[in-house]
């Protein structure tokens, strides 16, 4: 992992190392590059970029994302209420660039696992006891 870029632009943000590949890492945040170069499927090809503290790395490429979401809580096994936003995304102006985080309560907070780059590549919610 290398620190973040401070200007955060797809030039600078696809210059990043590349994560060991088959690999699974748990990320406070992904960015998700488009990196203007076409899928062998017709698609974009996506940098999924994960974050931890300032430190990041292209964790894949792709041309689609799975998102996996846990219905149960798992340290109370409640439901989440789905009208809280445990998923949030924003967009970096003017580059395009999208962020993902997970929200949390004053119980728990959300983390985001990315598995192995694969052409599809899953992205899943983890939960973190607070």
């Amino acid at each position: 992992m290398k620190k973040l870029p401070s200007k955060l632009n797809k030039k600078e943000l696809l210059k990043l190392p590349v994560r060991k590949w088959g690999t699974e890492t748990i990320y406070d945040h992904v960015l998700v590059v488009p990196t203007g170069r076409k899928h062998d499927s017709g698609f974009m090809l996506l940098a999924i970029v994960g974050v931890i503290k300032n430190k990041a790395e292209i964790a894949a490429y792709c041309d689609d994302i799975g998102w996996n979401f846990s219905k149960i809580h798992p340290y109370d096994r409640i439901n989440i209420d789905y009208h809280y936003n445990v998923i949030r995304t924003d967009c970096y102006y003017p580059s395009g660039i999208l962020r993902m985080w997970a929200s949390g309560e004053s119980k728990w907070r959300g983390k985001l696992k990315v598995g192995r780059a694969l052409s599809s590549t899953e992205i899943t919610l983890v939960i973190e006891k607070i």
